[in-house]
């Protein structure tokens, strides 16, 4: 009867075995548990995003939201004046064009009452090429 222990102490030497077992069924039971029912929560994973993205469609929406209406504002000037820009400068390089052709003409062709060659008409008409190639953005 020397080996007899009393409960107290069997108590107390199973009691690590029944801890590990606890934590090992925890363990092992979790993700069986969470594989069993996978589908359910994919279901409601997916509500979710649903009501999130409708909740923040609701909030922002872009056809009333005050900074985005000026930003398509601001970008629609922004684009009016690129294209004024763009005429401006078509407008200039035809006017540079026919500035160029008629120094050329002036220096190969003379006119009525000029004669042909580098004289102060075709010197006048130089320097309007010059002008006009100057107004050209670089």
């Amino acid at each position: 009867m020397a080996n007899a222990l009393s409960p107290g102490k069997k108590c107390l030497e199973a009691a690590p075995r029944l801890l590990m077992a606890a934590l090992l069924g925890f363990v092992i039971a979790t993700p069986l548990e969470l594989k069993l029912v996978q589908s359910e929560i994919d279901a409601w994973i997916g509500e979710q995003i649903a009501l999130s993205k409708k909740s923040i469609e609701q909030r922002h929406d872009l056809t009333s939201d005050p900074d985005i209406k000026a930003w398509r504002g601001d970008l629609t000037m922004i684009e009016k004046e690129i294209v004024n820009m763009s005429q401006d400068e078509e407008r200039k390089r035809n006017e540079r064009d026919a500035a160029d052709a008629a120094q050329e003409k002036e220096w190969v062709l003379g006119c009525e009452r000029h004669p042909p060659g580098k004289g102060p008409h075709h010197t006048d008409l130089m320097d309007r090429y010059f002008q006009k190639r100057d107004e050209l953005p670089s």
